[in-house]
């Protein structure tokens, strides 16, 4: 049966993009706000899959201890605690793999911390009797299916102690050497043509790595839900976008917030949903991208490990909101500044 045409998706008016860190390397946004729960890594994954989907070479940075956006892109376990001897094997196997915590510390350049990005195609399954199957099977490569044109630096538990490796940077006992600029001279190693976009999947905390990760990209989407707390968190993020413009002010400058995401909206919950939506597009205007709906398939693609774009159908209007997130910021890597 032929399926109805869906109405497309408004854009905000384009704005002049002020900032271009890497005139030859890749457009680099920061998804971010303070705590956890804003659906950062769920809003960052599934666009960095739009963006490749566009054709354009993506890499998402996995700068969070829990290592989320990594899990989500097929190198994880999700549904831990039924799963201790896989979760045991499989981070035992992690930590040898090149990830962002070795960039850091200057083991490894940016380039060779690209991983390709994958989504799951072979499901793991129960016991004829329904028990669940505690084996490592489940994770071999033969399970999973590259994504094309996007990467991954894979995240690490030890970003943890990430800031004070970057206070400490120089002194005895550290392992780090470059101390602020540390991400902003890793994307600065890239290759030409390496990544056209590059996405930093940040924690939900603000201190020293977040103050980094400003410094080192061009722009900044807050992340939010309809909640009041969520849209206090915006102004602890500005504030330190405040900072980071100042610690950065002979040396490049540092990201401005530019978008606002608005995850989980939903028409039919009550009247304060549907206000402080409102508040949003009257206070925010061409601030605010286009909302994603809440849907409780965004939290069955994560627990599978696979995105949006695979886990649901081709038609469905989650996919929309996602792909006109990345027009937005395809439209932003198209501006010659």
């Amino acid at each position: 049966m032929t399926q109805p045409e869906r109405t497309p998706i408004a854009l905000p008016a384009q704005m002049p993009l002020t900032r271009r860190m890497y005139p030859d390397g890749p457009l680099v946004v920061a998804y971010a706000n303070e705590g956890g729960g804003t659906r950062k890594t769920t809003g960052i994954t599934n666009t960095a899959v739009a963006l490749s989907r566009m054709g354009l070479r993506v890499a998402v940075v996995d700068c969070d201890q829990t290592m989320a956006a990594s899990t989500y892109l097929g190198y994880g376990v999700t549904n831990r605690k039924h799963y201790p001897q896989r979760t045991e094997v499989m981070y035992s196997r992690l930590s040898s793999m090149p990830n962002i915590y070795e960039v850091l510390v200057g083991n490894l350049d940016l380039k060779g911390a690209l991983l390709p990005a994958r989504t799951r195609i072979t499901s793991v399954q129960r016991a004829e009797s329904g028990e669940l199957i505690d084996d490592e099977r489940w994770d071999t490569d033969a399970c999973f299916e590259a994504i094309p044109n996007l990467y991954l630096v894979l995240g690490s538990r030890d970003m943890a102690i990430a800031s004070e490796d970057i206070r400490n940077a120089g002194r005895p006992g550290s392992r780090s050497k470059a101390g602020l600029h540390w991400l902003r001279k890793a994307i600065e190693t890239l290759p030409a043509g390496t990544v056209d976009v590059l996405l930093i999947d940040s924690r939900g905390t603000f201190d020293t790595l977040e103050l980094t990760e400003l410094g080192a990209a061009d722009y900044v989407v807050g992340c939010v839900k309809p909640d009041t707390k969520d849209d206090d968190t915006l102004h602890g993020l500005k504030s330190l976008i405040a900072t980071a413009q100042e610690q950065f002010e002979f040396s490049g400058g540092a990201a401005v917030l530019r978008y606002i995401l608005f995850n989980g909206y939903v028409k039919n919950r009550g009247i304060f949903y549907l206000e402080i939506f409102e508040e949003f597009k009257t206070f925010y205007g061409d601030m605010l991208l286009p909302y994603v709906s809440e849907n409780v398939q965004v939290a069955e693609s994560v627990k599978a490990q696979e995105p949006v774009h695979f886990w649901m159908k081709p038609n469905d209007p989650l996919i929309a909101q996602f792909d006109a997130i990345a027009q937005v910021i395809a439209r932003d890597l198209s501006q010659l500044v």
